[in-house]
């Protein structure tokens, strides 16, 4: 009896290396034609991935020029447009803009990075308003 199980394990050993071998060929081969699918579509997922950023920058720009461009005319209130305000006739008597209001000015003869590189006879000027 003992012999007939022992014959049993072997004969599922058998076959249970088999199999083995049969899944690790057929997984091999799976790889190998991935990386074929790879190479031979490498390029063409490149270039859609150039012509994505392309798009996504196109759109980026024409938001900026949207945003920036000056007209005439525009939807909405009030319909003039600031290139009216443009024209040199009203620029002429319009003055340079003004500082927003609350803005602290400044102005000194080398680049300032942080308060710090203030001198201390410099330093009376933070918190005046203009």
């Amino acid at each position: 009896v003992l012999e007939q199980l022992q014959a049993k394990v072997t004969e599922n050993a058998a076959t249970l290396a088999d199999k083995t071998d049969i899944y690790q060929n057929a997984n091999l081969h799976r790889m190998r034609l991935v990386e074929l699918l790879q190479q031979m579509t490498g390029d063409e997922t490149e270039s859609r991935r150039a012509l994505i950023q392309s798009i996504a920058d196109l759109t980026r720009l024409q938001a900026t020029v949207s945003e920036n461009s000056s007209t005439y005319f525009r939807r909405g209130f009030p319909p003039l447009g600031s290139k009216w305000l443009e024209l040199p006739v009203l620029d002429a008597f319009n003055p340079a803009p003004a500082q927003p209001e609350g803005r602290l000015q400044f102005q000194s003869s080398r680049p300032l990075r942080s308060l710090y590189d203030l001198s201390p006879g410099d330093r009376s000027w933070i918190g005046q308003r203009p």
